[in-house]
This record gives C-alpha cells, structure tokens and sequence, in this order.
C-alpha cells in the first residue's frame, strides 16, 4: 500500500514522517534499523534508545495513488509540522526511485557516480573515456589454439603433475583428485554397499 505514514512518540505525540510505496515493508526496515541503532535519524534514534521500542506506535496517515502523490502528501505534511517531527530535514527527500535503498535500485552500481555519467560527460570531465570493452572471443580462440599445440598439451600436463593428490575409491577403483573424490563420488558410489 502506497501512503504517507508516522513513527509516533505515544506519550508526547511528537514523531517521525515519510512515506513509502510499500507501508507495511518500510516499516519493517524502521524497525530493524532502530533496534539495530542505526536509523538515519538521530532524534528518532535517541528517542528510541531512551524510552524504548513500547513507547512508539507505527501509523498509516494517509493513503495515495502513487508515490509521486505520496511524496507530496509527506511534504505538504512536513511544511505544516516540521517543528513537531523528528525528521532530520523539512523537505520530503528520498531515494531517486521512489524509497528503494539505493542498492536494489536497477542501476546500482559500486560506481555509481561514474555509471550515471554517458562516455561524452566522461570525456569532458576526466579528459579521456575510461576503460575499454573487450570481447571473450579472441581469449577463446587463443586458449582453443595453445591447447591444439601438443607440446603446449604435454607441458602442462607435466606442471600439473605431482601438484594433487590422487585417491582411489576402495569400492570400484576409480581414481581421481583427493578432494573431490571424498566430496562428491565415495558418498555415491554405485557399488557402495
């Protein structure tokens, strides 16, 4: 449900006010973030730690149509009560797509300041485009030809020997790297009795 909602204060009446496109999750992650001591406000925060999590009561003020009409509703909201709340800011700010955490947003990315900018603003603020795509296919067809070498076969093969363990099944002989053969094939051995 798309809507405005409070962090009340009970005995004070004096609280918190956002708004969410999904009420019941947002106040899921108030809740987590409070009990954790974490919380983005710091007067909601220290509310909670000094009077306890039985003392606030979670509110649905007004439902929306979108969360466009949502955000609004929370301005018109924090322009009428901004001394009353515990709201760190007067304006309805969130997240650029809707209340999403900035990591489940479809963009995210660790760079997220680079991501944003296109090749051309790239150029122009850094002086040259960073990075350069590569495709997979000359690694393929290069690794296809060293292994089609035979002596490049028998070379490796002798670097890698001695490097592993090798075990045999006891109960059909096969052998094989010791990790992997206690892992995977003694537990399912066809002829394990």
């Amino acid at each position: 449900m798309i809507g405005v909602y409070a962090i009340v204060h009970v005995p004070t009446n004096v609280g918190y006010v956002g708004s969410a496109n999904d009420l019941r999750r947002r106040f899921k992650e108030h809740k987590t973030c409070l009990r954790g001591g974490r919380h983005h406000s710091k007067y909601l925060q220290n509310a909670w730690n000094k009077y306890g999590e039985q003392s606030f009561e979670f509110r649905t003020l007004a439902c929306a149509e979108s969360a466009v009409q949502a955000r609004e509703l929370e301005q018109a909201f924090l322009d009428c009560f901004y001394k009353q709340t515990m709201n760190c800011k007067p304006s309805a700010v969130g997240f650029p797509s809707g209340d999403a955490h900035h990591a489940k947003r479809d963009d995210f990315h660790m760079k997220t300041v680079m991501q944003r900018l296109t090749p051309e603003e790239r150029q122009a603020k850094y002086g040259k485009t960073k990075g350069t795509k590569r495709g997979g296919l000359p690694y393929v067809a290069g690794s296809a030809k060293r292994l089609a070498d035979p002596e490049f076969r028998t070379k490796l093969s002798e670097a890698c020997k001695g490097k592993r363990e090798v075990v045999q099944c006891p109960h059909c002989g096969l052998q094989g790297g010791g990790g992997n053969m206690r892992r995977y094939h003694f537990d399912k051995c066809g002829k394990k009795p």
